[in-house]
């Protein structure tokens, strides 16, 4: 990145955008970015001749869509999730290799979006977990960055272990709407 550029992230097209010189003010981007973006950007300066044409429209746009999907973004995440965790769960029952079971594309894409989706993707997999062979603990542990399980003796002390955690950071309402599935 060049010196006087600033990155902006694009959430909606994972990219980032490289912009102009640092030479305005913070209250002049008010107009420009919305108060999301303010907070991430305020130590950045930005020439409104650059920003304006290319960011006003596209943010507001942007905003406005953003809105509209977060209210089925649950479903589609769920949807995904279950899609890819049946491939992953069918495609690796055979291995006994723990890097063809943990390696798997699926896997590592349920990882990632556990990582930036904790309270939607931590809820579907502990309620996978007790009717499912598969190792899910090892995808829990790498979204919560922590292993509340450590000193689980089996499976059950596992599950309810990891449980017990979801509850406490607010994942799941009770003990029951995971081990009753």
């Amino acid at each position: 990145m060049s010196k006087g550029f600033t990155n902006i992230p694009v959430v909606a097209l994972g990219a980032c955008i490289s912009l102009g010189p640092r030479v305005n003010t913070e209250a002049s981007m008010q107009g420009v970015f919305p108060p999301v973006y303010l907070h991430a950007l305020c130590s950045s300066r930005f020439n409104n001749l650059i920003l304006e044409p290319v960011c006003l429209g596209f943010f507001d746009r942007t905003m406005a869509a953003r809105a509209n999907m977060e209210a089925g973004t649950d479903a589609i995440l769920a949807s995904e999730f279950n899609e890819r965790a049946e491939r992953w769960e069918r495609e690796t029952a055979i291995h006994s290799s723990p890097g063809a079971t943990y390696l798997h594309k699926d896997y590592i894409a349920i990882i990632s979006k556990g990582v930036a989706n904790k309270k939607t993707v931590v809820p579907l997999i502990l309620k996978r977990i007790p009717n499912s062979g598969a190792d899910w603990f090892f995808a829990l542990e790498n979204i919560a960055e922590e292993n509340p399980a450590k000193d689980a003796i089996n499976f059950d002390d596992a599950l309810h272990a990891w449980c017990a955690w979801a509850k406490a950071q607010g994942f799941i309402k009770e003990t029951n709407e995971v081990l009753a599935a």
